[in-house]
């Protein structure tokens, strides 16, 4: 039994050594000069390895044209389902409200949070790829033919009413 716990102690100090390593490392690279062009809330691990794979080729590179407003461009793995592009298409705007928001911020009032219902808009709106609508949301990325650099377009949905 002893040498059971001592070994789950030299693991569990390993684990924070490591962890202490990697943040330190990770400080020292948002000051290199070839990564300087991430932004400071993006710069996290996962970020950081899905752009090393978009570099080496296994990760894509979606822009999404919104028209007027803003592309968004995301970086996703090449397995991920629409339901997973749907969920970081509204982790960047949500990032991109509130920065617009703290940019804006008076002191003397507060701003109201808007509440989106994303189910809503889902129901309205929709990704469109070459022509294509893609409702499916178990489709991957991959069968649904994407590759490096893929842009969509986020239109409105139109549907058949049933009678």
């Amino acid at each position: 039994m002893e040498k059971k716990e001592i070994i789950k102690k030299k693991n569990l100090i390993d684990y924070k050594k490591c962890k202490e390593e990697l943040k330190e490392i990770l400080e020292k690279l948002k000051h290199e000069t070839f990564l300087k062009d991430i932004k400071e809330e993006n710069f996290n691990l996962e970020y950081i390895n899905l752009l090393y794979k978009y570099e080496t080729g296994n990760a894509y590179k979606i822009l999404i044209d919104r028209g007027p407003l803003p592309t968004i461009e995301i970086l996703i793995k090449p397995n991920a389902t629409i339901l997973d592009l749907k969920h970081q298409f509204v982790k960047q705007l949500n990032k991109l409200y509130l920065n617009n928001n703290n940019n804006n911020k008076d002191n003397s009032k507060k701003i109201k949070k808007n509440f989106i219902n994303w189910t809503y808009v889902w129901k309205r709106y929709c990704f469109s790829y070459n022509g294509t609508r893609l409702t499916n949301d178990k489709l991957t990325l991959k069968e649904a033919g994407f590759e490096r650099n893929t842009k969509l377009q986020f239109k409105k949905y139109l549907y058949n009413k049933k009678r």
